[in-house]
């Protein structure tokens, strides 16, 4: 709109653009800041955490700064289901093999939903109890995985930095993930939340009293690490 103002106010004046005297048009100028690839982003994080205990420390910390009393860890060995279009996202069949499960009995509060999109340290800025990083130290399960989700309160998080699960599904690609509410009746009946049921008291049918992340295995090599798991 500005634009247009502008370039009437010059017509009116009898003053030509600039950029006629120039022979350049406004694609000439390109965004050229600095940035670098989420995967990119997440592949140098990984450099500064180290595999194995930290993941779990990791958990533990937020779990604490939850205020929770309670932590589990559950390594599911199943395959769930394998069929395309049983499923709320398609493309995520590929995620429903073996995992790591990991349990608290608190909830995630508003702040901590937007918190763990962050990928800065400052998420717990002025809360000085509060000892993890929810924004950098989150990052040490994608050692063991490329597509995290968790389930907290009436929510179903998923986040997919690489965009190979979730394809098609993000409109918006700086923000490679989805936030479904568990009451969604098209969810609630495809498979997307087989591998949840029944664990830690969890009813696809009712809000959550808890948070279970959920940490498929990567199975073959990623942008964002070549490590693979296996139940070993």
């Amino acid at each position: 709109f500005l634009n247009h103002r502008v370039t009437s106010l010059a017509h009116w004046l009898h003053i030509s653009p600039l950029s006629d005297h120039m022979s350049i048009t406004e694609d000439a100028f390109e965004d050229a800041g600095q940035h670098e690839p989420l995967t990119v982003r997440l592949k140098n994080i990984l450099k500064e955490y180290k595999d194995g205990l930290t993941i779990v420390k990791e958990m533990l910390q937020n779990a604490d700064d939850a205020e929770a009393t309670e932590l589990n860890i559950c390594y599911d060995a199943r395959t769930h289901t394998t069929e395309r279009k049983a499923l709320f996202f398609p493309d995520m069949v590929d995620s429903h093999g073996p995992s790591l499960l990991v349990h608290n009995n608190s909830t995630f509060s508003d702040d901590d939903f937007r918190n763990i999109t962050k990928l800065a340290g400052a998420t717990k800025e002025g809360a000085p109890l509060k000892i993890g990083k929810f924004g950098v130290g989150f990052c040490s399960v994608y050692h063991i995985t490329d597509v995290p989700s968790f389930i907290s309160r009436d929510c179903l998080h998923i986040f997919d930095p690489t965009l190979k699960y979730l394809k098609g599904a993000v409109k918006d690609f700086s923000k490679p993930g989805k936030k479904l509410n568990l009451a969604n009746p098209i969810l609630r009946s495809s498979k997307q939340l087989q591998p949840y049921d029944g664990l830690f008291g969890f009813n696809r049918q009712q809000c959550f009293n808890g948070t279970m992340f959920r940490l498929p295995f990567r199975t073959s090599p990623s942008e964002i690490s070549s490590t693979m798991y296996s139940k070993h």
